[in-house]
C-alpha cells in the first residue's frame, strides 16, 4: 500500500526533472558568464516547478481516495491518507533537482552528499519512532519531514551563490489553485468521472492564471506562438 502511494507522488515529480534537465545547460554556462542571467534562469525555472506543484497538491489531496481507487483498486483505499500526506513532498522534490543543478554546477557535491546523509539518518531516526504507533502514516511523515530537512540545507546553500526570490512570485498561483480547488470539490460531489474532473479542474487553473496575467505563463505562451 505504501509503495502504490509513492508511485503516485513519484509520476507526479516527473515535470521537475525535465526542467532540470532542460535548464542544465544553461544554467552551467551562464553560471561563470553572466550571474545576473543565471539567477533570472534559476527564479523562472523554480517558479515555473512550484506553478506546477501548487495544483497537484491542492487538486491530489482533494481526491485522494479517487486518485488511489482509480489507479490501483478499491483494496488499495486506506492508502489514501499516506498518499496525501507524501503528496506534499512535492513541495521539496519539485525544486530539488533545480537547486541540486545549481550546487552542481558550483563544486558544491561534497556539501550535498552530507546533507544527503543528514536527510537520510533523520528519515531513519523517524522511522524508528513514528512507523510502530503510526504504521504507514508515520513512515510517509517521515519521508515528508526528512524531504523538507534536504531541501532546506540545500536551498540555503543555493541562496549563498545567487540570493533567489520566488516566493512573492506565488501569489497568484496560490489563489489560482484556490479556486481551482472549489471546483474540483464540486466535480467531486456531483460525481464528474475522475479523469474528466483533472482535466477540467487543470484548464481553470491556467485559465485563472491566464486571466491574472501571470507573467511566466504569458511569457511560455510568447514561446508557443513563436514557434508556429
Amino acid at each position: 500500500l505504501y509503495s502504490a502511494a509513492q508511485k503516485v507522488v513519484g509520476m507526479l515529480a516527473i515535470f521537475s526533472g525535465f526542467v532540470a534537465t532542460a535548464t542544465l545547460p544553461s544554467l552551467s554556462r551562464l553560471a561563470h558568464s553572466d550571474h545576473q542571467k543565471m539567477g533570472i534562469l534559476l527564479e523562472n525555472a523554480l517558479k515555473a516547478i512550484f506553478i506546477a506543484a501548487i495544483p497537484l497538491i491542492a487538486g491530489g489531496f482533494l481526491l485522494k481516495d479517487s486518485i488511489v481507487g482509480f489507479l490501483f483498486g478499491q483494496n488499495y483505499l486506506p492508502a489514501a491518507d499516506t498518499f496525501a500526506i507524501l503528496l506534499f513532498s512535492i513541495l521539496a522534490v519539485h525544486p530539488l533537482a533545480i537547486i541540486s543543478n545549481l550546487l552542481f554546477v558550483f563544486d558544491k557535491q561534497v556539501k550535498m552528499i552530507k546533507y544527503a546523509l543528514v536527510s537520510s539518518l533523520s528519515n531513519l531516526i523517524l522511522n524508528f519512532l513514528f512507523i510502530p504507533k503510526y504504521g504507514m502514516e508515520g513512515a510517509a511523515s517521515a519521508t515528508l519531514i526528512s524531504f523538507f530537512i534536504y531541501i532546506i540545507l540545500l536551498w540555503r546553500e543555493g541562496k549563498k551563490i545567487y540570493n533567489f526570490k520566488i516566493f512573492s512570485g506565488l501569489i497568484k498561483s496560490a489563489i489560482a489553485a484556490l479556486i481551482m480547488g472549489f471546483f474540483t470539490y464540486i466535480f467531486k460531489i456531483i460525481d464528474v468521472y475522475i479523469i474528466i474532473n483533472i482535466i477540467f479542474s487543470g484548464i481553470f487553473y491556467f485559465l485563472i492564471l491566464y486571466l491574472f496575467k501571470e507573467k511566466l505563463l504569458e511569457e511560455i505562451l510568447e514561446i508557443i506562438k513563436v514557434k508556429k
